[in-house]
């Protein structure tokens, strides 16, 4: 039976010292990170971690982590949980639903910004 555990992580810089410390939560499957595994399968020019960083713990907004994970278990979140973790007059909803209207979950964005369309993996 596979495992999907969820760790905190702090790396504190690649080889090269382009990432001073970064904080995240990094996902395991069966003992291994999937950042791992994805290197391994597809072989990129730099290791995923190099230019993108878990979708979880890298913020301070524990709200945005709770929405990532109702998404990971494919559980719906309706307008009135939205508002209530994000509300209207401190997060711009427009960012929020095109979060949700993904087909996929994303689960490594973009280090800098956090933005999928800068490219990731879901």
């Amino acid at each position: 039976m596979d495992t999907l555990e969820l760790q905190s992580v702090t790396s504190l810089g690649d080889a090269n010292n382009k990432v001073a410390i970064a904080e995240y939560v990094e996902f395991f499957v069966n003992g291994t990170p999937l950042s791992d595994q994805i290197n391994e399968i597809i072989k990129p020019k730099n290791p995923v971690l190099s230019n993108y960083t878990s979708v979880l713990g890298t913020m301070e907004l524990t709200n945005f982590d709770r929405l990532k994970i109702q998404q990971l278990l494919s559980k719906k979140v309706g307008p009135k949980k939205l508002e209530e973790l994000f509300p209207a007059e401190h997060f711009d909803q427009k960012v929020i639903a095109d979060e949700l209207s993904l087909d996929k979950v994303l689960i490594y964005c973009c280090a800098e910004c956090g933005d999928y369309k800068c490219g990731g993996f879901l």
